[in-house]
């Protein structure tokens, strides 16, 4: 029973992450429409691109990721990493609904509501990463510690997306005030 649970929780904190991506990815797009300069547009559409990547990347590696992650992780931690991330996939659901909606509100201030979110998503793949860590101190064949190794550098990958999205925002929001 615990292993059905917890691979329920897995599947679901994987499919979360996917749908924060895809979500983000919209957002970022539609606010790159109201941008008012060229540099900030642009940067949006960069930030866009990149969270459609990283559902894109999430969608293709998820069985190997479960595959790989069961026995790496506690019941606990993905619980409460679902919960986290439940909770603010639907912040960013009002907040896209808001921006849809046309409720007018400077670009500077819903840059600094988007950092919180790359925050998220930041640490949902660190925690990622560390289970890979462990995992591979794991008795592996030659085969396995290759396949984890590549998927680790994909993680590794789109940590550094997600800190440069941070960083990116930060300068956009000073830029825009």
């Amino acid at each position: 029973m615990v292993v059905r649970d917890f691979n329920s929780a897995l599947i679901s904190m994987l499919r979360n992450l996917e749908e924060v991506e895809d979500e983000l990815a919209e957002l970022y797009s539609e606010l790159s429409e109201l941008a008012a300069d060229e540099l900030s547009k642009i940067s949006l559409q960069l930030i866009s691109r990149d969270s459609a990547k990283h559902r894109d990347i999430l969608k293709g590696i998820e069985e190997t990721l479960l595959n790989d992650l069961k026995g790496s992780l506690s019941v606990e931690g993905v619980a409460a990493m679902n919960r986290e991330l439940e909770s603010k996939l639907g912040k960013i659901r009002e907040y896209a609904a808001t921006v849809r909606g046309g409720v007018t509100k400077d670009l500077a201030n819903r840059l600094m509501e988007l950092e919180d979110y790359e925050t998220i998503a930041l640490s949902m793949y660190e925690y990622m990463l560390s289970s890979y860590e462990s995992a591979s101190s794991r008795v592996l064949t030659s085969g396995e510690r290759s396949r984890m190794e590549v998927i680790k550098s994909i993680i590794r990958s789109i940590i550094d997306d997600e800190k440069f999205h941070k960083e990116l925002i930060g300068r956009l929001s000073n830029l825009t005030h």
